[in-house]
């Protein structure tokens, strides 16, 4: 089954369209990873609308490619549900094959790193929040001194103002 040039080259431009924005996609993850580390929080709030904004592009791209393939198995009788890169590849002519087969392996590889810088921003910021749990303990024990000790003896009392203390009996 032969499928025209102008088919392929519509496919081919939405596969590239998606790949760039998932490689914007990882320079941002990797962005807020050195934000993360640096402790720039207040960056924090740009970087995750940069992210919303590209994974917003990357679900509209996908839809305009999930489109085209419907319209496509429709105009040449194709499988929709078994459709996918590598069935693309096979039914394709050998320059198209091989392109085709380059975005495979390339969307692999960025989908591992993407998948990759995730988790170490993950492991990042759960350190991050680790590290600020322990000094607010730190900063609570501080201010607010416990009245038992580890062994249950009482420490110091605790000190309640009473209403009445407060009232002066004045109006």
């Amino acid at each position: 089954m032969k499928i025209p040039e102008e088919y392929h080259k519509k496919m081919i431009s939405l596969l590239e369209k998606e790949y760039n924005l998932y490689l914007e996609l990882k320079d941002i993850l990797i962005l807020e990873r050195k934000y993360l580390s640096d402790f720039k929080y207040d960056s924090l709030s740009d970087i995750n609308l940069q992210k919303e904004g590209i994974l917003l592009n990357i679900f509209e791209i996908k839809n305009r490619r999930n489109n085209f393939i419907k319209e496509l198995c429709n105009n040449f009788n194709l499988d929709y549900d078994n459709f996918n890169l590598s069935f693309l590849a096979s039914i394709s002519e050998p320059k198209n094959k091989k392109i085709y087969e380059n975005f495979k392996e390339k969307f692999k590889e960025i989908g591992f790193k993407i998948k990759n810088l995730n988790e170490i921003n993950k492991f990042v910021i759960e350190t991050s929040l680790s590290f600020i749990e322990k000094s607010l303990n730190i900063v609570n024990q501080n201010l607010y001194p416990s009245t038992y000790s580890n062994y249950g003896k009482i420490v110091k009392k605790s000190y309640t103002p009473s209403t009445t203390s407060l009232y002066t009996g004045k109006i």
